[in-house]
């Protein structure tokens, strides 16, 4: 009742099978009176909105919706102090903003404590009053945002970690000038209009051929339930690294798992080299499209990493190049991960690892299921590196992400997952230029004057207006 946890994984901490129940399941533990119990969910699911998810089954509802609910379960408890482990993780931007503004009034109006361990800075930095950098179990910082910003800025390896408006601002303000700053996009506004800026090319790659079609697609879970795809038609190019954003609960991993095959939509057509999908068999497939889900742990079956290895093997080695083996090894596994359970690595090393058994089996497209969830700044560089890589190699990445500094910073073209259907997939700059929510903190500063820019590389100054 003291300390409320939110788990990084949401999906480990719920018990129940409905949404109520998850509310009701905190306090009845307690034994409170269903007469306050009623009257907390009744408050907390209008405050959070979830008032038409109160019947859904958890399992239906997408990663972002179950984060939100975890929290509402939490608070139900009335805690004195809040932990929230990558609480941002799995939600769209505009949930994104919703959730911050949920814990600025939980801290502004109900007086909670609230400690966050977190890898996406930007939208919380504005709202935070100390930061604690950890480094080697020790603190090393313990400050305001704007120290942490220069700590990251001051050490080579953790320059990944500074926000792009502080990127651009270090480039371009004078040390001696006393401007502050910018953490926040109005702060960012108020900063650039003293600046005459222009935009820096920023190229993307073109693509080659079609190896994968989406054609007027239709799928529904249920003969009764509502279309999650409705006439949805795309085209995966080779060589080229596609991002496909939408809201939570838009149907992003429905789509990549219908694009895999694991689905089989009830119109339409899906077209793999220029064959319909259905003709391929199981083993066809696997070879041909790799896809590596939102949870990599799904993948593992053995109690070391050496026996997954081996056991993986067995299956691709005869009919695999060996050279791409080793330098897939090479890209993604540690030497020091042989004898330890799969279990016991961290996130991002237990995403390498599966990453690496999808793409031994050489396929020709890869679908990515928001690939840096739990990631830091340096794994999302080095994921992009193998990512470019592969591109160079002739893959066709399609990523579903919420990340979108991410995909504004390292997709050729992207496209948003709106009422089941896909928007015209356009080069990346031109996807977010003109963006309220569906874009970044670079854009909503420097639109007005350099309507492409979305990324601190794409801006640069030409003059102190």
């Amino acid at each position: 009742q003291e300390i409320g946890l939110v788990l990084q994984k949401g999906e480990e901490q719920m018990v129940m099978e409905v949404v109520w129940q998850e509310l009701a399941f905190p306090l009845d533990n307690l034994a409170l009176p269903q007469t306050e119990m009623w009257a907390r969910m009744a408050e907390l699911a209008s405050f959070f909105g979830l008032t038409p998810l109160l019947e859904q089954r958890l399992l239906s509802l997408s990663g972002g919706q179950r984060q939100v609910i975890n929290l509402a379960s939490v608070l139900m408890m009335q805690p004195r102090l809040l932990l929230l482990d990558e609480p941002l993780a799995q939600l769209d931007p505009v949930m994104v903003r919703d959730f911050v503004r949920f814990l600025e009034t939980l801290h502004e109006e109900l007086g909670l404590t609230i400690i966050i361990a977190e890898h996406r800075l930007e939208p919380l930095l504005p709202l935070v009053q100390r930061v604690w950098v950890l480094e080697a179990g020790q603190v090393a910082v313990d400050g305001d945002a704007e120290a942490a910003c220069r700590y990251f800025a001051q050490q080579a390896d953790l320059r990944a970690y500074v926000p792009d408006l502080a990127q651009i601002f270090w480039r371009t303000a004078d040390e001696e000038s006393g401007e502050q700053l910018p953490l926040s996009v109005r702060q960012g506004k108020r900063w650039a209009a003293n600046y005459a800026w222009q935009a820096k090319a920023y190229p993307r790659r073109a693509g080659g051929e079609v190896l994968l079609e989406a054609q007027a697609v239709y799928f529904r879970y249920d003969r009764n339930a509502e279309e999650v795809l409705s006439g949805l038609s795309c085209t995966v190019k080779a060589a080229q690294i596609m991002a496909i954003l939408g809201g939570n609960g838009s149907g992003k991993s429905t789509l990549l798992k219908v694009l895999f095959g694991a689905l089989v939509p009830q119109r339409g057509n899906l077209m793999l080299l220029g064959r319909r999908l259905h003709k391929y068999s199981t083993a066809q497939l696997a070879s041909r499209i790799g896809y590596l889900a939102q949870d990599p742990a799904a993948y593992f079956l053995c109690d070391t990493v050496d026996k997954e290895l081996a056991r993986h093997a067995a299956d691709v080695c005869d009919a695999k190049d060996a050279a791409w083996l080793s330098w897939l090894r090479t890209l993604f596994l540690e030497e020091t991960w042989g004898k330890r359970h799969p279990y016991d690595l961290s996130g991002g090393q237990q995403q390498r690892l599966a990453l690496y058994l999808v793409l031994s089996r050489r396929p020709q497209v890869l679908l990515l299921d928001e690939p840096t969830r739990g990631l830091d700044p340096l794994g999302k560089d080095a994921l992009a590196q193998v990512l470019a890589a592969l591109c160079h190699e002739g893959l066709a990445v399609v990523m579903v992400t919420h990340d979108l500094e991410f995909a504004a910073r390292y997709a050729d073209v992207c496209g948003l997952l709106f009422q089941g259907e896909l928007s015209e997939i356009v080069p990346t700059p031109a996807f977010f230029a003109g963006k309220h929510f569906y874009t970044t903190a670079v854009n909503k500063v420097f639109g007005e004057w350099l309507p492409e820019a979305v990324t601190a590389e794409d801006v640069q100054v030409v003059s102190h207006a």
